[in-house]
This record gives structure tokens, C-alpha cells and sequence, in this order.
């Protein structure tokens, strides 16, 4: 709803929540890895950061409590450089390398 904000801080190995309306941040999750691309789920209700440090990970955040709910191994890659979700919010699309891993947003795990 443009409310917040999440961003990766990389070499803090964090993830920042900001209140947009007041410029500040609110909460910083901490997280093991060094993080690099984000998505937010079409509905708002997940974001999704990618952890190059420990191959390629999903780390699954609910936004109501911006809390980490899993991890996931989706490729053994070393760095996701983008994710994306799907319009319709079923799927994550994660570029790896030369290569896109599909990721179904109910089970966080790659599609085959």
C-alpha cells in the first residue's frame, strides 16, 4: 500500500523496514548472509530476498510482522541477480546467473 518500505543493507547483513509517510526506519530484521535483490509480493503480504552467502536462498518475510518466516535453497548459484513475482503472485521468477529459477510463492520451492 506504500506505507513501507523494505531494503536490503548488505554489508550489515539487515533488512531495513521504513515508514515512508515519516522518512524513518521502524524495525531492522537481522539476517545471516550477505542479501541482494528484493520483491514484494503483488498483494503485499510477503517480500522475498535473495541471500547470495549461503548459494541461493529465498528468504520469505511476512510484511504484517516483518518477520522472516523461511529460507529456501532455490539454486545452488552463489548470487540471485533479480527476483520478480508473478502479477497474479503464484510464482517468483529469481535470474541466476544465466538462468531463470521459477518458484512457486505457495511452497517457496522451485518449480520443475
Amino acid at each position: 500500500d506504500g506505507a513501507k518500505a523494505l531494503v536490503a543493507n548488505t554489508g550489515d547483513q539487515t533488512i531495513s523496514v521504513i515508514d515512508v509517510a515519516a522518512g524513518s526506519v521502524t524495525k531492522t530484521i537481522p539476517v545471516q548472509g550477505q542479501l541482494g535483490a528484493m520483491a514484494i509480493a503483488p498483494d503485499g503480504r510477503r517480500a522475498y530476498a535473495a541471500n547470495a552467502s549461503f548459494g541461493g536462498t529465498l528468504l520469505v518475510i511476512d510484511t504484517a510482522t516483518d518477520i522472516v518466516l523461511t529460507e529456501t535453497l532455490i539454486s545452488d548459484a552463489s548470487y540471485v541477480y533479480g527476483l520478480a513475482a508473478s502479477p497474479d503472485g503464484t510464482r517468483l521468477h529469481a535470474a541466476i546467473d544465466s538462468a531463470i529459477v521459477i518458484v512457486d510463492a505457495t511452497t517457496n520451492l522451485p518449480v520443475d
